[in-house]
């Protein structure tokens, strides 16, 4: 896992949290970003980042005591897991394993060296 990439908005950006590199090949990447205030402005201001962003390998980790529903996020390219107190790290593991196998296709098995 690395710090994030930056998603260049238009007259903004968006920094999300962390980014999954996988081990093999680094142009198979899936970025996370926790959305957790709960400010009304922040939240609307992130939706429609997100919705800007258009970004399929994006997955967004969305506190359910939040003002906000799924049909927020319905029209979004990206993957949206809510959570209620906490990301269950399971969950987050294998959804992006899946994003990263749907996005890039099924991941290469390495080959062992022989000595």
């Amino acid at each position: 896992m690395w710090e994030s990439e930056i998603l260049l908005l238009g007259d903004t950006v968006m920094i999300p949290d962390f980014t999954f590199v996988d081990d093999q090949d680094d142009s198979r990447k899936i970025i996370v970003e926790l959305v957790g205030f709960w400010h009304p402005d922040y939240l609307r201001r992130k939706v429609e980042k997100v919705r800007k962003a258009n970004c399929s390998h994006l997955l967004l980790l969305v506190y359910q005591g939040l003002n906000v529903t799924e049909e927020s996020f319905r029209d979004v390219a990206s993957e949206v897991i809510f959570f209620q107190q906490k990301p269950v790290v399971k969950e987050v593991l294998a959804t992006v394993d899946a994003m990263a196998e749907r996005i890039y296709g099924l991941r290469m098995k390495s080959k062992k060296k022989h000595t």
